[in-house]
């Protein structure tokens, strides 16, 4: 049924219906026939509730709707919106279960106090259990989290959680569903009432997390078990615009509820151009959902909301026509709220203070702004090679300034560390540090290990392929080497998703075994003959940075993992014969580096889990302290020289410490502090950072060549033939992060 003839229904309705003027639409329905809530079940409930809601005024509250996905990802702070929200005029603001962290003090004492400094009440928590999940163990789950969502819910003053019944899992039959859901909310219900709060089953779609549609969308399945629960501290969350995207009419499915609804939303969705009401009915995942709704100003979707709330002369009317809400909506359009308060539930509510949970309501996959723009800032140092800084020192070799910048924006040759070596580690790094976010998110949708291992080694081979493909550019033929950080990446990104999925102690365990494992490969390995020739494999006789004794294990190009390539490297189609990396860079350092990887995924799972935001700084800043002390102490006693180019163990440690340290003070200024807002040109690399190291490789040298072409080089040589490259590399980047910041802007974002 298309959108149109819902509003007409609601339209012939609303005619049909005495003119009766009241506060508000709802409250008018139950005054004028609240007597037909024996009709449907729960009559005791039924006549006691409408007589109580005559009497209260109408309340509104506002959500943040046009913010969703930015709220629950961490791109946009939650305390930030709370303020924004007091400016519109509302009463209160209702809160999304993924919009908190956790339910740590650390990230809901700031909202808390927020809400107090604006003057705002909580209106209610709206949180999605899944009731009918195959698995019993984690229907319990679900209970517990709607337990812990109750908790939030007094913690923050509020009086109404909302409910859901769950996702119609293929083959679930009405009568199961039905069962597993009474059964989710009954003992959620128990909790409920002694904690004071009303229970809101919604007619709900579709959460965002989820890859089924609700099971109690169908209007005869919610009614069915809404009239079998009989409890004050039960009620309907009442949307109609859930109704029209399920196939009925909102003011005649509000009809049928009318006698439990405590609260409704003022939903302002409407379909996109092009789209069908179908479109909205497929069950194949929240981006169906996500793709063809949008959001709009209240009264301009997809329902009249003059037939539904009467709401010519209510609060709502006004606070949409007043000014602060109109320039509001002119940068970025809201959502609104209706919520009329629920009545006192017919129990005694607790005087104990709330109950300090650290448990998270949800398996969330908030997006962390810090990891984000730590990824940026990583990424735009990498791009930052084509501006050729060290180079600068070949036409000023007396300025300290100079020989600073080329021994910072360098590699070193052989032992040692740079902030330049620091770059791969960090990106490798990062990479284990999302793995936690990314597999509680597709956990989140539904998504089994099966497919989700699929996706891993789907994922692996995209990244081989793509860093073959950018090494070979330039080449007259496929380049097969595998030292390219993409490539890096691919090797051992398979096992690191199977270690995600390990408890941190054997996660540590595997680490510590890689690095010994490793080192005695080396260390095990026989040097070269007396008298060797080490020009043979690239190295000069006189090269100063050659190793002695114990350490010439891990010297260039006479190593174990050298040797294993002079092997392995020649099975691939070459144009000529492998015989030497003139880096010393070698295939087996995926080997270490998935030893980073796995230490990124011990930070992520801190960063995931519920300890206060401190304690993680904290324990991030003591696990940095050690990995430089023990790696630097492994270089200094002799077991083992730091070397990035072959990642022997005690560069995995020692990076390792400056990267944790590193991402220990992006939490803490970003995250913690909330300061955010100048990190937005690194959110924009950080959350494309694929697109942007394929442009850097890419894109580079046609973009300065055009740049040459068109404007000349009189602009790139004004401050002298030293600088060029640095203007032009500038002007490069420049170019590049506009492109980024296009793609941004429309969400395209470049995932494998």
């Amino acid at each position: 049924m298309a959108a149109g003839s819902h509003r007409d229904a609601a339209v012939r309705a609303s005619a049909r219906a005495p003119r009766r003027r009241a506060r508000g639409g709802v409250l008018r329905l139950r005054r004028q026939r609240r007597g037909d809530g024996q009709r449907h079940g729960s009559r005791a409930v039924s006549r006691r509730r409408a007589a109580e809601l005559v009497a209260v005024p109408p309340r509104i509250s506002v959500f943040p709707k046009c913010w969703f996905d930015e709220l629950t990802e961490g791109r946009r702070s939650f305390v930030a919106w709370i303020r924004d929200a007091a400016r519109l005029g509302g009463e209160g603001v209702e809160h999304y279960d993924g919009f908190f962290r956790s339910l740590a003090d650390a990230d809901v004492d700031p909202i808390a106090r927020a809400l107090e400094e604006t003057g705002q009440v909580t209106s209610m928590i709206c949180f999605s259990p899944d009731f009918t999940h195959p698995d019993a163990e984690e229907r319990r789950r679900q209970v517990d989290r709607q337990k812990a969502a109750i908790d939030l819910t007094v913690r923050l003053g509020a009086r109404h959680c909302r409910t859901l019944s769950g996702q119609r899992y293929p083959g679930l039959t009405r009568q199961e569903g039905i069962a597993r859901t009474l059964d989710g909310i009954r003992r959620s219900l128990e909790y409920a009432e002694r904690r004071g709060v009303v229970l809101c089953m919604e007619n709900h779609y579709k959460d965002g997390r989820w890859r089924h549609p609700e099971f109690a969308q169908p209007e005869d399945v919610f009614l069915e078990i809404v009239e079998q629960i009989d409890s004050p501290s039960f009620g309907v969350q009442y949307d109609p615009s859930n109704a029209v995207v399920g196939g009925y009419d909102p003011v005649g499915f509000l009809e049928k509820v009318r006698h439990r609804v405590v609260t409704m939303h003022a939903s302002d969705r409407y379909l996109a151009p092009g789209a069908t009401m179908e479109d909205l009915r497929e069950a194949d995942g929240a981006a169906g959902y996500a793709a063809v709704l949008r959001h709009g100003e209240t009264g301009t979707g997809m329902n009249d909301y003059d037939a539904i709330f009467r709401l010519r002369d209510s609060p709502v009317r006004r606070i949409s026509e007043s000014q602060a809400c109109a320039v509001l909506w002119s940068v970025r359009r809201w959502s609104m709220t209706y919520a009329p308060p629920a009545p006192v539930p017919a129990v005694a509510v607790p005087t104990a203070p709330p109950v300090q949970s650290a448990r998270p309501i949800v398996e969330k996959s908030v997006r962390l702004t810090s990891l984000d723009a730590f990824r940026g800032a990583t990424m735009l140092f990498m791009a930052s090679e084509i501006l050729r800084i060290p180079a600068i020192v070949r036409y000023y070799p007396d300025s300290g300034v100079a020989r600073f910048l080329a021994n910072t924006l360098d590699h070193r040759e052989w032992v040692g560390c740079a902030p330049w070596d620091l770059i791969q580690p960090a990106f490798m790094f990062m990479v284990g540090v999302a793995l936690p976010f990314s597999l509680a998110s597709r956990r989140a949708r539904g998504q089994r290990f099966p497919r989700m291992f699929a996706h891993s080694v789907y994922r692996a081979f995209l990244l081989i392929a793509l860093g073959i493909f950018l090494r070979s550019q330039n080449h007259p033929q496929t380049y097969f080497t595998f030292e390219d950080v993409l490539t890096q990446i691919g090797l051992g990104y398979v096992a690191l998703f199977l270690l995600a999925w390990t408890s941190p102690r054997v996660q540590w365990a595997a680490a510590a075994a890689i690095l010994v494992a490793y080192w005695a490969a080396f260390a095990l390995y026989p040097l070269p003959a007396p008298g060797f020739d080490t020009t043979t494999v690239g190295v000069p006789a006189n090269w100063p940075h050659h190793l002695s004794g114990f350490a010439q294990h891990w010297d260039k190009n006479t190593n174990f993992a050298a040797a294993a390539d002079q092997w392995f490297l020649n099975l691939f189609p070459r144009e000529k014969p492998f015989v030497y990396n003139g880096g010393g860079y070698l295939t087996l350092n995926f080997v270490p580096s998935l030893a980073t990887m796995i230490f990124g995924l011990l930070a992520g799972g801190l960063l995931k889990s519920d300890h206060a935001g401190m304690d993680k700084v904290r324990q991030l800043a003591i696990w940095g302290v050690l990995g430089l002390a023990i790696g630097a102490a492994l270089h200094a006693l002799g077991v083992c020289p730091i070397v990035k180019r072959i990642w022997t163990p005690s560069w995995t440690l020692f990076s390792t410490g400056w990267v944790l340290l590193f991402l220990a003070g992006w939490y803490y200024v970003v995250d913690l502090r909330g300061y955010r807002r100048w990190t937005f040109p690194l959110l924009v690399v950080g959350m494309n950072s694929i697109a942007m190291y394929v442009l850097v490789h890419v894109g580079s040298d046609y973009t300065m060549q055009s740049f040459r072409i068109h404007l000349g080089s009189a602009l790139f040589n004004a401050a002298g033939p030293a600088f060029r490259p640095v203007f032009l590399g500038a002007a490069t980047l420049l170019v590049f992060w506009t492109i980024l910041w296009w793609m941004y802007r429309r969400r395209l974002f470049v995932r494998i």
